[in-house]
């Protein structure tokens, strides 16, 4: 009898548990619910049981939100006007990103260095309402090589994207204060994040003066959620992608550590993570270690992190490695539409809960429905996978390459892939055979059917980079 799984990372251990507990055990080779590598038991994940840390009501408490990321959190090169959002509610200290004390304060690093609580305090003189400015920075006052042409970051959108949920429900803003702040430093891998470091540090300061501030003013005080936007730094390494889930894991428990060091609170922080696109162009060699590890991180939901869109479904900058100001904000819209459903109870990860193969014919059943967007991606390796195959890339058993056409049910739930050979792999958004260090981001055209309203028009989530089915 043989057995079939959905191969996530590329080794290690299987996991029993299917996506959102829709799958089945294989018994006959042709059907299985989506299999993944158990991260959690290699991480000690299993908190995302907690009791869901639901803000509304907290009229009388300032929720804080914090990005850690590289570049694309800090909103570099995300140039084109983009209108301020509409929330009243939301907060920033002098500005949101908290490392560029330089560009905010016009001195170099060594003026700070000289007297840092002088600079500190003026930076976290007061709340101001969320107003994001930037531009091509003084080079005088570049403190990171990478902080250059630095514009609104995805927080503005995180809190467009909790607004317009909020309206959805029946609210007329966000029914409590959002206090933003974006910590992050580009071109960062992750062990730069690590207790101690200048991006932990500075996190520790937004938090200790978010709660300062707060208490000024009359308010409680809770950090809400971490959202991260890091990975391309980690794309040209030759590690397994499970290192880089247990190193995700720990990170959240680090950030999740400090938070309640710091403020007493007893709730656990959310912490929702947008998905990476390797591309060429950002390095010539690339591998789907941070796409992959934060899937399998996000998978089961025991480790406490939610996944939220891909990277691959925006429209890069010039630099075909940043975003436009409209798609930086588009990607904190769901990642703000990520952290409602998580703090209410919604979220689910966006897999299938069901595969079932049969020779050349595979059927791809998901909990919710879904629809294929002509249009899309607007980000890819390689347009032809993307859209002719809607982004699925089938192997035979000899490896072969599959073509395959892709169809959807009327009722939106099950794909169909239809190949010229017996079909022995199946993954999206990424070629598992391509060579180890070629290994780019081709995306897809799946998303859910359900739409959101973006920046400038209607908004969907689009299907994160994953292995689907190996037999």
């Amino acid at each position: 009898m043989k057995k079939a799984f959905a191969l996530i990372l590329a080794a290690v251990l299987l996991c029993t548990a299917s996506c959102g507990g829709g799958g089945s055990a294989v018994t006959d080779g042709t059907t299985t619910g989506q299999k993944t590598e158990l991260i959690t038991e290699t991480t000690g994940g299993g908190d995302m049981t907690e009791p869901v840390f639901n803000p509304d009501g907290g009229e009388n408490t300032l929720y804080h939100i914090i990005l850690l990321g590289q570049s694309l959190s800090m909103g570099y090169s995300a140039t084109g006007e983009v209108k301020p959002g509409k929330s009243e509610r939301a907060f920033m200290f002098r500005q949101v990103r908290t490392q560029d004390l330089g560009y905010c304060l016009g001195i170099s690093r060594e003026e700070y260095n000289a007297d840092p609580e002088k600079y500190d305090s003026m930076f976290y003189a007061g709340l101001k309402p969320l107003a994001e400015t930037g531009g091509d920075g003084n080079p005088d006052t570049r403190w990171e090589d990478a902080s250059r042409n630095e514009y609104e970051t995805p927080a503005s959108g995180v809190v467009s994207g909790l607004y317009n949920a909020y309206r959805r429900a029946g609210y007329d803003d966000i029914p409590y204060r959002v206090l933003v702040s974006a910590p992050g430093i580009g071109g960062t891998p992750m062990s730069d994040f690590g207790a101690g470091g200048k991006i932990y540090r500075r996190a520790e300061k937004d938090i200790e003066n978010g709660k300062r501030l707060a208490a000024e003013n009359g308010l409680d005080y809770r950090v809400l959620a971490f959202i991260w936007i890091q990975g391309e730094a980690e794309s040209y390494l030759s590690v397994p992608a499970v290192d880089y889930a247990k190193g995700l894991v720990s990170t959240r428990k680090l950030y999740t550590r400090l938070a309640k060091k710091v403020t007493g609170q007893e709730e656990t922080p959310e912490f929702v993570t947008y998905q990476t696109a390797t591309v060429a162009v950002y390095n010539p060699t690339a591998r789907q270690i941070a796409p992959l590890g934060q899937f399998a991180a996000a998978y089961d939901g025991k480790n406490g992190i939610a996944l939220s869109a891909p990277c691959y479904q925006f429209e890069p900058a010039g630099d075909n490695v940043h975003l436009t100001g409209i798609s930086s904000r588009n990607l904190g819209i769901l990642l703000g539409q990520t952290l409602y459903e998580r703090t209410h109870g919604q979220y689910r990860i966006f897999a299938p809960e069901k595969v079932t193969v049969s020779g050349r014919k595979a059927e791809i059943t998901f909990p919710f429905r879904v629809a294929i967007d002509p249009d899309a991606p607007l980000a890819s390796c390689d347009f032809y996978t993307a859209t002719r195959q809607s982004g699925f890339v089938c192997h035979g058993k000899d490896g072969k390459a599959l073509e395959c056409s892709v169809s959807l049910s009327d009722d939106g739930y099950t794909l169909t892939l239809e190949c010229d050979g017996d079909i022995s792999e199946i993954s999206y958004g990424y070629d598992p055979h391509a060579e180890a260090d070629r290994q780019f981001t081709c995306g897809g055209n799946i998303c859910l059917a359900g739409k959101i309203t973006g920046y400038d028009g209607e908004l969907a989530l689009f299907m994160p980079v994953q292995d689907i089915y190996r037999s």
